[in-house]
């Protein structure tokens, strides 16, 4: 019997673990529409209608809750696929994302100039009108922040969506404060957040992010086929129309919102690569750095190291580089160790 309820205690920690909120509420309410606007739309022998839940039997129960079980899995598992898509990059090249891409480019390179500027009057002003310059200060920062939180300064990471730069920005910050490149070094950060407990905070935050996203991904695809339903059995008529435009306008609200979690799941991601950065130069081993530019010049190296985007030879060169002695490996591994006792007793 204990080993039924442990399996059983298993199961249902992986389904809420699988199908959490972010998935199951956008897939519940896609099905809801159906049932309620797409359906009736339908002829009476059309072999949907076995889902209306007009029918007497329990059967029609039964489908609609594996349909949104399925639809939630489906969810979960194009996660990544959805993100990258909403961030832009499987349409850069494709009009008119390639032109609102360069807009963006345009854009960063325009604040970037004024900043340029700034800094020039800035100093200039310094020393003759200090009210001028403190205005010139304000503006400056202003200037600053608006790159920071919304675009990497990189050009080449800018990309045709808001989405995107938002998260590109977030990605960008630890290469510009430290050399750290997030996406080559984020894979050996996550068991050191696991250990602190700061991994909470991040899947807090990207839960609201994905939420948003699947409710956007479920109301198009819904307004897709409310209207191409209605075209085929109606033909062109304004009222299903002005619905399929409050759909679309619906679904441009919560992208917006989905851009603002974005935001908010940037600073988590990009957060721990400052808090951590020494227990995962410990954790990888890596010599010690002395002052910032050495550390800089170490986190250039290792994220060029750890990516393995090279030869093997400049593998070898840059691996007698960035890893130092054994000195206090033993301390390290008894630590982390602890660290794991105390994280799994909490």
């Amino acid at each position: 019997m204990t080993t039924i309820v442990k399996s059983l205690g298993d199961f249902v920690n992986l389904v809420a673990q699988t199908f959490n909120l972010s998935t199951l509420f956008p897939a519940f309410v896609f099905i809801a529409l159906l049932q309620m606007f797409l359906l009736p739309l339908l002829p009476a022998d059309s072999p949907f209608q076995a889902l209306a839940l007009t029918n007497d039997d329990g059967w029609p129960v039964a489908l609609n809750l594996i349909l949104v079980a399925l639809l939630a899995y489906l969810l979960d598992a194009a996660n990544i696929s959805l993100i990258r898509l909403f961030e832009g990059y499987p349409l850069r090249r494709c009009f008119p994302f390639d032109w609102l891409e360069e807009r963006h480019r345009s854009y960063v390179r325009s604040v970037l100039n004024e900043i340029e500027r700034l800094r020039k009057e800035y100093w200039e002003a310094f020393e003759r009108d200090e009210a001028r310059a403190e205005d010139i200060a304000i503006r400056l920062d202003d200037c600053l922040k608006r790159l920071a939180n919304r675009y990497p300064e990189d050009l080449i990471r800018v990309l045709p969506t808001p989405f995107g730069n938002v998260i590109a920005a977030a990605e960008y910050y630890p290469m510009k404060i430290l050399g750290m490149d997030a996406v080559a070094l984020w894979p050996f950060l996550r068991p050191i957040m696991n250990e602190t407990g700061y991994a909470a905070f991040v899947l807090r935050d990207k839960a609201v992010m994905d939420f948003l996203v699947n409710l956007v991904t479920i109301l198009s695809a819904f307004g897709v086929l409310y209207g191409g339903v209605n075209w085929f059995y109606r033909g062109w008529q304004v009222s299903w129309i002005g619905v399929v435009f409050l759909i679309g306008l619906c679904c441009f609200l919560l992208y917006l919102l989905s851009v603002q979690a974005a935001a908010g799941w940037g600073i988590t991601i990009r957060t721990p690569f400052v808090l951590y950065r020494e227990h995962l130069r410990q954790r990888l081993r890596l010599r010690l750095a002395v002052g910032y530019e050495e550390e800089r010049c170490l986190w250039e190296e290792a994220s060029a190291f750890f990516s393995g985007e090279m030869p093997y030879e400049d593998l070898r060169k840059l691996g007698d580089s960035i890893f130092g002695s054994t000195d206090g490996w033993e301390n390290l591994d008894s630590g982390g160790q602890n660290g794991k006792e105390t994280a799994r007793h909490a």
